[in-house]
């Protein structure tokens, strides 16, 4: 399999787990699959089957690495959710109520 074409599949698995749920990438892997396969049959390549298990370990970890972007997004904006709210509670030194 040509460099480019997995690192296109690794792209799509990326922006599937930053955006799409399980369901979505499982019909994504399935049309994966068959887009190599057929290529590879048309071409007349010998390895069917490597490009395959090749193309669809790079979605897999394309999608990881996107589930773990949308991870990283929500942690953040949680974070600063949470430093916002902590802000409005205590105004300033001179309003904060002592701690006895």
């Amino acid at each position: 399999m040509m460099l480019w074409v997995a690192g296109g599949i690794f792209v799509l698995g990326l922006a599937c787990g930053t955006l799409f749920r399980l369901p979505f990438f499982v019909a994504v892997l399935v049309v994966a699959a068959a887009v190599i396969v057929t290529s590879d049959l048309a071409r007349g390549a010998p390895t069917v089957v490597l490009d395959t298990i090749l193309g669809l370990i790079a979605l897999q970890v394309g999608y990881g690495f996107g589930i773990g972007a949308r991870a990283l997004v929500y942690a953040r904006r949680r974070r600063r959710e949470t430093l916002m709210h902590n802000r409005a509670a205590y105004g300033s030194v001179a309003t904060r109520r002592e701690r006895h």
